[in-house]
């Protein structure tokens, strides 16, 4: 609340968080926790698949509080642990909770998983190829069969072995999808030891998850400290095979969009970032915008604006889409990449 101690402070915070890019390569959500004057509810503990979160015990906020964190931590325990009735040190304080008293040990041993999440995209020739990194610590090896790619995208889990490649990478693969599809995975491992783990942690009921479309990129956001390469993924399908196609972007939004003949709308605005996309299509910073469909209407483009100056502010906004010509005959999804700082 705005009469709160440190609003402005953690207003401030909200600020530099969200303009900030995530190892994902997607903007950080932040998720807002009702604080009264006084409370502590983000001192909380994230340990194990649970969360424990010190709460007043019988406060209307202390289950407003517990609720955002389920809402926001699927698959995970959440806990409130009230507060004693002692003055402090022993009963919970804005400035002193739960997660100031307390340390969590590593496991030294520990079996572990590393993924880098699959955002929307479209499939490549073999489906969606997923990557993971798994070692296990106590030197125990992984269980026949192991790790595995766990996927639906409805009903029950498909599971899939994941093949090993050089060092400690693995690689499975999820079938193709129809465009406008979403499926949900994520990565399983075991090994001698006894040790059991996911990517995501708490596995199924946080699986990650991402819808089929027709263009895709492999981040959502770029920084005004590093505006290194974009990769876009196309696919008008074979029925485009061979077809010439322009991919274009907008700093100005996707509505109304671009009327196109035949009754097509390319949702992307009109403006001088458009004209600058399509004059430099093919140059070192947008490698790959026109050119002819593969086979089964596929291709790859790559921005680059290393060195360039940006066509937006940060915190702004960049979309992209493609069209197929001679004539019109498709159009793609419009997908957003953020400028952060």
């Amino acid at each position: 609340a705005p009469d709160h101690s440190k609003y402005h402070q953690l207003e401030w915070t909200v600020d530099y968080l969200e303009r900030q890019i995530s190892c994902w390569g997607t903007p950080y959500e932040v998720v807002r926790v009702f604080l009264p004057p006084g409370k502590y509810y983000t001192n909380s503990l994230v340990l194990n698949g649970k969360v424990l979160v010190p709460i007043e015990g019988g406060l209307p906020a202390d289950a407003a509080a517990l609720d955002a964190y389920r809402s926001a931590m699927p698959g995970y325990e959440v806990i409130g642990i009230p507060s004693l009735t002692d003055p402090w040190p022993n009963q919970w304080v804005s400035h002193d909770a739960l997660h100031c008293r307390t340390k969590e040990l590593v496991d030294p041993e520990m079996l572990y998983v590393g993924h880098r999440p699959l955002l929307d995209r479209p499939a490549t020739a073999g489906g969606f190829r997923v990557e993971a990194e798994v070692i296990a610590h106590s030197g125990a090896s992984l269980l026949a069969g192991q790790p595995q790619l766990r996927w639906r995208t409805s009903g029950a889990w498909n599971a899939v072995a994941m093949t090993h490649l050089p060092g400690d990478r693995y690689e499975g693969w999820i079938p193709a999808q129809p465009a406008g599809t979403r499926i949900q995975y994520f990565v399983h491992a075991e090994d001698a030891s006894g040790r059991s783990e996911s990517h995501p942690y708490v596995g199924a009921p946080g699986a990650h998850s991402f819808v089929v479309n027709t263009l895709g990129t492999d981040v959502r956001a770029v920084s005004t400290r590093d505006v290194g390469p974009v990769e876009f993924l196309l696919d008008a399908g074979p029925a485009n095979a061979g077809r010439p196609y322009l991919l274009l972007g907008t700093t100005s939004g996707t509505k109304p969009g671009l009327q196109l003949p035949g009754g097509l709308t390319l949702t992307l605005n009109r403006d001088a970032f458009m004209g600058h996309v399509r004059e430099n299509a093919n140059t070192p910073s947008f490698r790959g915008f026109a050119g002819t469909l593969d086979v089964n209407g596929r291709a790859i483009a790559r921005m680059d604006l290393s060195g360039a100056a940006l066509p937006a502010q940060p915190g702004e906004s960049m979309y992209f889409a493609f069209l197929t010509a001679a004539p019109f005959g498709f159009v793609s999804n419009a997908i957003e990449v953020r400028i952060l700082d």
